[in-house]
């Protein structure tokens, strides 16, 4: 899973700690799963009539199938529709203990600060072991 963002240089500390928070303190609410579920159903739609998004899966299609590249990288929500909702819930919470961890994640920053204050900022926000 790749997440990129973009912010304005005046908002780099904020940002970077709302940024931290989703993996630190994810909202992995149940009341809020079928709206998640409604969200993947929207994004589907709206990626499938993006240019960019139809050449990036003709590039999958024609790489490695063993490969995680070569996966679909957007879905529909009728593949829950067989799922009780509250195993669904305990497997996302399963899924997102065991894949969104540290040692799974690598951070690109790329800012027009000296490196020690970039890396201070990194290190406040936990994105590394401070050690």
């Amino acid at each position: 899973m790749t997440y990129y963002f973009e912010i304005e240089n005046k908002g780099f500390d904020t940002s970077l700690l709302l940024f931290s928070k989703f993996f630190s303190e994810p909202l992995l609410d149940y009341d809020y799963m079928k709206k998640e579920i409604d969200a993947i159903e929207s994004e589907h739609h709206k990626q499938i009539n993006q240019e960019n998004w139809r050449h990036q899966q003709n590039i999958k299609a024609l790489s490695n199938s063993n490969h995680s590249f070569n996966m679909y990288s957007t879905g529909k929500n009728s593949i829950f529709k067989n799922i009780f909702p509250r195993l669904l819930h305990e497997k996302l919470n399963d899924l997102f203990n065991k894949f969104y961890v540290p040692t799974n994640m690598r951070l690109i920053v790329i800012f027009n600060q000296d490196l020690q204050i970039i890396q201070d900022q990194v290190i406040k926000y936990s994105f590394v072991d401070s050690e």
